[in-house]
């Protein structure tokens, strides 16, 4: 049998919801089954009459499924052009919304509460305001679809992460405080957690989000600052700005346009 092409096989991606795309696996097979299977088994019909009315129906079967292949893969192709039109979209609302003079920290919530795939491509449930003992209550958790968790809290894009002393802002202190706070009670409750809304949470599996300020108010000493601190807590928490969210899933965006 004629080696099966690899590179057209495994030509799978990830789309912005964390879900896989196989468009390019369906090239494959059914460019497989007419440029190998269904030349081989022409050959046969024409080489050998004696097992014509055996191939016949086996060639026509394979013509069938080929058809089918190419027209489910045109179905699919027409469904991403879609989802990427909303993604689109999505990215564009949330720059516009970036972007204004002023901004409730409520409003960031409420968008991203509605597109959470904004925050991160891989998140696959995300869960307002649970309740930490009834005293604590991050913006969100999030949960990925490889199974870890995210306490993430929200400030706003106009807030500071420095004074002009360089130190840490009472914005971003206190979000520090919050997740760390987070954090901890989550370590020391966790069953408490999974019986509730979060029955696979665990100390292996969560982390901390802090998003804060914008990067273009930064500057390079303070941008600096940021990626040592991040590094510093890595193992805890992150804390990313709005404006490099947007970088993130702008990035994203021209890859999955290079990808149709």
């Amino acid at each position: 049998m004629p080696e099966v092409k690899k590179d057209k096989l495994h030509n799978r991606e990830s789309n912005h919801s964390g879900t896989i795309s196989v468009s390019g696996y369906m090239d494959g097979t059914a460019d497989y089954l007419k440029d190998s299977i269904l030349s081989v088994l022409e050959s046969y019909y024409s080489e050998y009459p004696q097992h014509r009315e055996f191939l016949k129906p086996v060639i026509e079967k394979t013509k069938e499924t080929i058809d089918f292949i190419v027209d489910n893969n045109k179905k699919m192709i027409s469904t991403r052009q879609l989802d990427l039109v909303s993604y689109e979209k999505e990215v564009e609302e949330y720059q516009k919304l970036i972007n204004k003079e002023t901004i409730a920290e409520q409003e960031a919530q409420n968008f991203f509460e509605k597109h959470p795939g904004i925050v991160d491509a891989k998140i696959m449930k995300l869960i307002p305001k649970v309740s930490f003992g009834g005293e604590r209550y991050p913006d969100f958790v999030a949960i990925l679809i490889n199974g870890n968790h995210i306490l993430i809290e929200i400030e706003k894009p106009t807030d500071k992460l420095y004074k002009n002393n360089g130190d840490p802002s009472s914005e971003f202190s206190h979000a520090e405080q919050q997740v760390r706070n987070y954090l901890k009670w989550m370590y020391d409750e966790t069953d408490y957690l999974r019986k509730r809304e979060l029955p696979n949470i665990s100390v292996e599996n969560t982390t901390g989000l802090i998003i804060i300020g914008m990067s273009k108010n930064l500057t390079l000493g303070e941008k600096e600052k940021l990626k040592m601190h991040n590094f510093s807590t890595r193992s805890n928490y992150e804390t990313k700005t709005f404006d490099q969210i947007l970088t993130e899933n702008k990035h994203l965006l021209s890859c999955l346009r290079a990808r149709i």
